[in-house]
Formats: structure tokens, C-alpha cells, sequence
């Protein structure tokens, strides 16, 4: 999803090269089209900088960082909402 040259890297630098132009195709003909997806993507890199703590912990690696469960459950299924999103891609 983030393109051959991102590697394992899932930021808003890859997204916006990579995920964006796909996109943009996919809804060319949508009214709006540019404002629709900018808007979407800014959502996507949100969810992606918030969930980050959580997919890498901290540099000493013995810090845990545990949400509290109702952010831990809006986190997953916001994540969710993309995964099913970007699976019909």
C-alpha cells in the first residue's frame, strides 16, 4: 500500500506519495474529487500518528503504552474501517 520504495513504512510521507495518486484515479470523475480524498487521507494519517505508540513502543522498549479499552476499541475499529477501505483497492 505505501509502494515499493516505503518499505515497512506506513507515515503521511508514504501515503501521500503513494496512496494518493491511487486514489485520486480511482474518484477522478467524483465532484470534488481532491477535496473528498485530501480529507479521507487526513483521517488515514491521524489514525495512523495516533496508533503509532502502539505498533512500536518506546526506544528502551520497557515502556508499555496501553490505552485506556474505550480508546484501544475506537482505535481498532477506526483502523478497521480503513483496512475494509483499502481492501477493495
Amino acid at each position: 500500500m505505501a509502494g515499493p520504495d516505503a518499505g515497512n513504512r506506513l507515515n503521511k510521507q508514504a501515503v501521500d506519495k503513494c496512496l494518493k495518486p491511487i486514489l485520486m484515479a480511482r474518484y477522478t470523475a467524483a465532484p470534488d474529487a481532491e477535496d473528498k480524498v485530501s480529507r479521507m487521507l487526513e483521517g488515514f494519517n491521524a489514525w495512523v500518528k495516533d496508533a503509532h505508540p502502539y505498533r512500536h513502543g518506546t526506544a528502551n522498549g520497557g515502556d508499555v503504552h496501553e490505552a485506556p479499552l474505550d480508546l484501544a476499541i475506537l482505535s481498532a475499529n477506526t483502523g478497521m474501517g480503513f483496512i475494509r477501505f483499502l481492501a477493495g483497492l
